[in-house]
């Protein structure tokens, strides 16, 4: 099944763009990924959280001020927020201010406090603090600037020394721990700066198995779920697949560092919008479907491909996607079919049901939940539902039952929805396969094309950066957005709205 890739005409430069940056990736996997750090001359960090253009700034002298006078000591530039932030700095916007003193065992004391100047509001953690008033500025802490969803920096108090002694001793000399982004049963998920670049990720903490004869099934299970993850991640490199940077052992635990991307996932931005436009959804299809012809062309078949399962770079709405979550995923070859009985119903393909785990199947699984997927994003509605005309959503899946309501519907070209069909074609053999799909008219969109190519030169070369911090390739996907999810779902007017998620953390 590991067929050569096969690359329409009308697509070779921007393939071989894909390639080319990714390959870019890559030349920083060739030094250590623990870097010398200089000795420590600031108090605190300011490091950017969800805004990817934002520098960090160290924190030297004992007041500074942010805003967007270029006089300000920390100056907030048009290049590094949208439009629509940056109307809301005001030119001196808020001051940090750090004082010492002594107590009275002539200990030395120090307090870090921020001054709200602005008129539409500085927020830390959340909460207004008002102009002229002053609020303590606690470690690890977000700014937010004009409402609590702008946040502009994470605040990172670096002047009393402390080290999580918890943490290997190479992770508490390289990187600054920030706030937590998930648990699960393994351990937790920490968003983690580089203290030589500022740049953040999104580092995993798994706890290994102190008990090697431990004959619990659920646990050994999930034991080669992660292992299972590892292997695939230790293969792939696309710009369109997450990407696992570095991985450390220590003690009885594991640390996995993974790209951090801050546009949350695909679930939450269409729940956000109710419905992604035609163009939005072209252009997010594109990329899923150039990570997945990319898998398939290395003979990965990913079996669990949902909105849950793509994660967005940044909160624009041209961004890049990347697939993440390959715990269900199955390295095949030529010679080799898979027949497990796994993924998420609603995006399950109907040979996978009618398999039974004793049946195989092939590569159009994948094709099946993109069509479910590009079906979610053009309508807001899913094309299965717990019942309909008395068959439950397996029987209607088995049967290709679905309908293209004219309410959701009636803005979406043809193309689109042809393709859509073409997709969920009950039989596999009949369905379009993933060469055939990059012919199709719908994504032969040369604007779609230049942007998609725009947006993967400019994220190669922010990833890379000016420091260039080397990174090794290492073990395994994480599979988070880069902070808690904010996923406010509508009112369900059918049974067909998308459906709330059980978010698997780690």
């Amino acid at each position: 099944m590991a067929e050569a890739e096969v690359v329409p005409e009308a697509e070779e430069n921007l393939v071989g763009t894909q390639r080319a940056a990714a390959e870019m990736v890559d030349e920083e996997d060739t030094d250590e990924f623990f870097t010398p750090i200089s000795p420590v001359s600031y108090w605190g960090r300011l490091y950017p959280a969800d805004f990817v253009n934002v520098k960090f700034h160290d924190l030297v002298e004992n007041e500074v001020t942010v805003g967007k006078l270029s006089k300000c000591d920390i100056t907030i530039r048009s290049n590094e927020v949208p439009s629509k932030v940056l109307s809301v700095v005001s030119r001196q916007h808020f001051t940090i201010r750090r004082t010492q003193g002594v107590d009275r065992f002539g200990a030395i004391t120090c307090k870090i406090v921020l001054e709200d100047l602005s008129m539409n509001g500085t927020y830390v953690n959340g909460e207004r603090i008002g102009k002229g008033k002053m609020k303590h500025l606690p470690d690890n802490c977000v700014i937010a600037v004009g409402c609590p969803q702008n946040r502009i920096f994470y605040f990172k108090d670096a002047s009393d020394g402390l080290v999580d002694d918890k943490l290997p001793p190479a992770i508490n000399k390289n990187y600054h721990t920030s706030v937590q982004l998930g648990s699960g049963a393994y351990g937790v998920v920490t968003l983690v700066f580089s203290k030589e670049s500022g740049r953040g990720y999104a580092m995993k903490t798994i706890i290994k198995n102190s008990n090697p004869g431990n004959k619990n099934r659920k646990a050994k299970s999930e034991v080669a779920t992660l292992n299972n993850e590892i292997k695939i991640l230790r293969k792939v490199n696309h710009p369109n697949v997450i990407r696992l940077v570095h991985d450390e052992d220590w003690q009885n635990q594991k640390y996995l560092f993974i790209e951090l991307m801050r546009g949350n996932d695909l679930f939450a931005r269409i729940s956000d919008s109710k419905r992604l436009t035609e163009r939005q959804s072209k252009l997010y299809f594109y990329q899923i479907a150039s990570g997945v012809r990319y898998l398939h062309s290395i003979g990965i078949v990913h079996r669990d491909l949902k909105p849950e399962n793509v994660l967005l770079a940044t909160e624009d709405e041209d961004t890049i996607v990347k697939i993440s979550d390959f715990g269900l995923s199955k390295v095949v070859n030529s010679m080799t079919f898979t027949k497990s009985l796994c993924g998420t119903k609603l995006y399950v393909a109907p040979e996978v049901l009618e398999s039974r785990g004793s049946k195989k199947y092939t590569a159009q699984v994948d094709v099946w939940s993109m069509g479910v997927i590009l079906f979610v994003c053009l309508s807001g509605q899913t094309p299965f539902c717990s019942e309909r005309k008395g068959l439950c959503m397996e029987e209607q899946i088995k049967k290709g039952m679905y309908t293209m309501n004219v309410d959701h519907w009636e803005c979406v070209s043809l193309q689109a929805k042809k393709l859509v069909r073409q997709m969920l074609t009950t039989n596999p053999v009949k369905r379009i396969n993933i060469s055939a799909l990059f012919e199709d008219p719908w994504l032969k969109d040369q604007e779609m094309l230049s942007k998609v190519q725009q947006l993967i030169s400019d994220y190669t070369l922010r990833s890379l950066g000016k420091e260039n911090e080397p990174v090794l390739p290492v073990e395994e996907d994480v599979s988070l957005s880069p902070k808690p999810a904010k996923i406010t779902l509508r009112s369900a007017t059918s049974d067909s709205s998308p459906p709330r998620k059980r978010r698997r953390l780690i």
